[in-house]
């Protein structure tokens, strides 16, 4: 469950900010929360504030996610960047990860 203290409430308050202020259509709206909400799944929980466990960079606050807004004459384009967030890694899962393209290492040095 999301409070006022994650990295998912903050971002989709900042989205809906953003929708009501450009005054898109509600269906448009949706859309955007929608997309946001399956993007951000793994890691919309994650405490605000805390240092992320993989930095980014695509954003000055750090997020992993970007939102920008491209003006033309003819319409508004609302612009959404996300970055793959997960868990560190483990020990066993960076063995098993790189088991799986040794293979694919070895046939291509050859």
């Amino acid at each position: 469950m999301e409070d006022a203290y994650t990295i998912g409430s903050f971002g989709k308050a900042k989205l809906l900010a953003i929708c009501n202020g450009l005054v898109l259509q509600s269906q448009q709206t949706d859309s955007a929360i929608k997309l946001f909400d399956l993007v951000y799944q793994s890691w919309c929980d994650w405490p605000l504030g805390a240092t992320p466990f993989w930095p980014s960079d695509i954003s000055d606050d750090h997020t992993p996610f970007e939102f920008s807004v491209d003006f033309r004459p003819e319409d508004v384009t609302l612009r959404i960047l996300f970055e793959s967030q997960q868990m560190p890694y483990t020990p066993e899962i960076l063995a098993h990860f790189f088991a799986k393209f040794e293979p694919v290492q070895m046939a291509t040095m050859e």
